[in-house]
């Protein structure tokens, strides 16, 4: 009787464990894919700024040729 209801502990214990990973790679999963939501903005906040900076260059006028002495 001792040994079959700590079997059954020792089962419940596992499942906890086991359910503990699972949300604990859950938690790493949506970390992940919040991570790389973040890094995707950041890239296109990047891309959008040198695209104006592009388009910024095309209205300034280019330096006058220096005198040659």
């Amino acid at each position: 009787m001792v040994t079959r209801m700590r079997f059954v502990a020792l089962s419940a214990y596992a499942n906890d464990r086991d359910e503990r990973q699972v949300r604990i790679d859950a938690l790493i999963e949506q970390f992940r894919a919040a991570q790389q939501r973040r890094l995707v903005k950041r890239g296109i906040a990047l891309w959008k700024r040198a695209e104006a900076e592009q388009q910024a260059m095309k209205y300034v006028e280019p330096p006058p040729p220096e005198k040659v002495h």
